[in-house]
């Protein structure tokens, strides 16, 4: 998992790990392994760049994506 991770997450992912109890270690590793999945989706970081752009201003938010193009995306984030 760690290895899947950019670097710039790696801290982060230790930092939970080592602060959660074994009762939630199940969680917390499904939380992490879909965001490096999303990190990993040049899709998703497009989406989220926008997104971002959208929400200070720069950017005029789309009417909505087609069915198609998140049905496209979906299937990346699941395990």
């Amino acid at each position: 998992m760690r290895a899947a991770l950019p670097v710039e997450h790696r801290a982060a992912f230790n930092e939970e790990i080592d602060s959660t109890g074994l009762h939630l270690i199940g969680k917390v590793l499904a939380d992490w392994d879909a965001r490096a999945r999303a990190l990993a989706s040049p899709d998703m970081i497009a989406m989220a760049r926008r997104i971002r752009d959208e929400r200070a201003g720069r950017a005029e938010p789309p009417c909505m994506a087609p069915d198609a193009k998140v049905r496209a995306i979906v299937p990346a984030l699941r395990p």
